[in-house]
């Protein structure tokens, strides 16, 4: 097939880490990787992100007026309010832009609204369906999510392809540490992340283990991080916290850890746990839907109103995936997979 010129409109924090800016780096590089022309056209071209967690890329980046170049598809990657002036800015000139425009869709609001505990005026989503208005299509990163975008937004054609993992298969470690990890944001505004489910793991069934807490990008001050450890250590467990790790650290100790916990109550997709599976590292997380879709069979679910979870904890301490089965599940959710049936669906479209 003809090789597709595609071009991505993402804003980037200049340091610091999102997830939703990550799952569309590891679209652009695995699309360059699989033979695509692939100009990224972002506020920020020196972005940390883009620096540190993609090794020889191929995406070029530039800034939206650089842009001269026509494409075949131009993929528009929504964010929160401080970035409407970035978006502002593609409306202005998506009139001359002369590609089919597809929406990257992490979420929509009725789907946060009818699961997330946590509700949000839906009128947050209105940027987000402003610009996807002038989208040819909705490409939504889960089945599920995809479903509840039909009912979202006003346009006609909708596909789906689960976020690329960024992960280089390697035999996993047969021996595992006793840590477990966890990722998880802090914040009024993060509850939905699972933070506030801690004391879960607060447990004799892990005394002497290390629970590694990454934080994302907040160092959380010292009261709160004495009052957690204080919690734990009644039961000898020891507490270590840290945050804003290179995506190499986090790959490491989500290796070499006994399993993943993943308490979110609300995901567009949940790549932590794609992740720790590929790596060869067990899953204790919530049950909600779009994780069911994507880790059945493979992840240990928990309810998130459970007192006790003991019994979970030793399934996930315990839980024997076959090495086969590892291998599937990472080429599923790979780079190269992914692409490769995006590409296809694309040169469909194309066609059009």
């Amino acid at each position: 097939m003809e090789a597709l010129n595609i071009s991505f409109y993402c804003w980037l924090p200049k340091s610091g880490f999102s997830g939703g800016r990550y799952l569309s780096l590891c679209l652009a590089n695995s699309l360059a990787d699989s033979g695509c022309n692939v100009d990224f056209f972002t506020n920020e071209t020196n972005s940390h992100m883009a620096l540190t967690c993609f090794e020889n890329s191929k995406v070029n980046f530039k800034t939206i007026s650089t842009q001269t170049s026509s494409y075949d598809f131009g993929i528009i990657i929504p964010n929160g309010p401080g970035s409407y002036d970035f978006y502002n800015l593609f409306l202005d000139n998506a009139i001359n832009l002369n590609h089919k425009n597809i929406f990257y869709n992490f979420e929509s609001g009725n789907w946060w609204n009818a699961q997330s505990p946590y509700k949000k005026d839906i009128s947050l989503w209105d940027p987000w369906k402003k610009v996807a208005k002038l989208c040819d299509t909705i490409l939504s990163i889960s089945r599920t999510g995809n479903q509840w975008a039909k009912e979202f937004y006003d346009n006609q054609d909708f596909i789906y392809e689960p976020g690329p993992i960024n992960i280089n298969y390697e035999k996993p470690n047969l021996v595992k540490s006793k840590k477990v990890f966890i990722m998880s944001r802090f914040g009024a505004t993060s509850v939905h992340k699972g933070w506030n489910q801690l004391h879960l793991l607060n447990t004799k069934v892990l005394s002497n283990f290390e629970i590694i807490l990454n934080t994302g990008n907040v160092n959380l001050n010292q009261d709160i991080k004495n009052n957690i450890s204080n919690l734990f250590s009644k039961n000898e467990i020891k507490v270590t916290f840290r945050h804003s790790i290179s995506e190499k650290e986090k790959k490491q100790l989500m290796k070499e850890s006994s399993f993943l916990f993943f308490a979110t109550e609300f995901e567009g997709l949940g790549m932590p746990p794609l992740e720790a599976i590929s790596l060869g590292t067990n899953v204790l997380c919530s049950d909600i839907p779009v994780l069911r879709e994507t880790g059945e069979g493979f992840y240990v679910f928990f309810d998130n109103k459970s007192a006790n979870i003991d019994h979970k904890i030793e399934q996930a301490l315990h839980k024997k995936i076959p090495f086969e089965e590892v291998v599937k599940f990472n080429n599923k959710h790979s780079m190269s997979g992914i692409s490769n049936s995006l590409i296809t669906k694309l040169h469909d479209r194309k066609k059009k």
